[in-house]
C-alpha cells in the first residue's frame, strides 16, 4: 500500500512537472538569430518544447519555427537609466567644474556657489535617464540549444534502485 502511494506520488508530481514545461516562456517582444545568420524581430513570443511562435514585426506575419533553426534568443530586460544617470550626471559636474576653473576673460572673479554645480549635475542626471531609458538591455534567453538566463528548467522523475521507490529532483539554473 506504501509503495502503491508514493508510485501516485511520482505520476502527479511528474504530470504536474510536464504539464509545467509545456509553455517555456512568453515574451512581448525578442530577437531571434536564426541559423541562416538573419536577424528576427518579433513581438507575442511563445516557446514550447520543440517550437517557437512569434508575430514577424518585418513581415507583419504570424509563423512558427522549430527550436533547431533558432541559435539565440534575445528578450528586453530593464534598461540603462542608472547607467545614464551616473554618466550624465558625472560628465555635467566635471563640465560645472571645469567652467568655474576657467579664468573670466574679463578679470571679474566670480565665485560659484553650490546650487550651480547641483543645478549642473541635476540636469546631467535627467538628460542620463532620459537617454538611458531609451536603450533596453537585451538579455540571453537561448542558446544553441540550451535556455540560460530567466528560466529555471525541473525535471522529475522516477528512481526505483536498490527496490526503494524514490523521486529524483534536478533544478538547473
Amino acid at each position: 500500500m506504501k509503495k502503491l502511494f508514493y508510485l501516485l506520488f511520482v505520476l502527479l508530481c511528474s504530470a504536474t512537472a510536464w504539464a509545467q514545461q509545456a509553455d517555456i516562456g512568453t515574451f512581448k517582444r525578442a530577437r531571434l538569430y536564426l541559423s541562416d545568420y538573419s536577424i528576427v524581430k518579433a513581438s507575442k513570443m511563445t516557446i514550447k518544447e520543440q517550437e517557437v511562435s512569434f508575430f514577424n514585426v518585418n513581415s507583419k506575419t504570424t509563423q512558427n519555427l522549430p527550436l533547431s533553426s533558432i541559435e539565440l534568443v534575445r528578450v528586453p530586460k530593464g534598461s540603462y537609466v542608472l547607467e545614464g544617470a551616473l554618466f550624465g550626471g558625472g560628465t555635467l559636474a566635471l563640465t560645472a567644474l571645469l567652467v568655474d576653473l576657467q579664468p573670466d576673460p574679463l578679470g571679474i572673479e566670480t565665485e560659484k556657489d553650490t546650487g550651480f554645480y547641483l543645478s549642473y549635475t541635476a540636469v546631467g542626471v535627467a538628460i542620463g535617464a532620459v537617454v538611458g531609458l531609451l536603450f533596453p538591455k537585451w538579455k540571453l534567453f537561448y542558446s544553441n540549444g540550451k535556455f540560460v538566463g530567466s528560466n529555471a528548467s525541473l525535471q522529475v522523475s522516477p528512481d526505483s534502485e536498490f527496490r526503494n521507490i524514490g523521486v529524483k529532483i534536478r533544478l538547473g539554473i
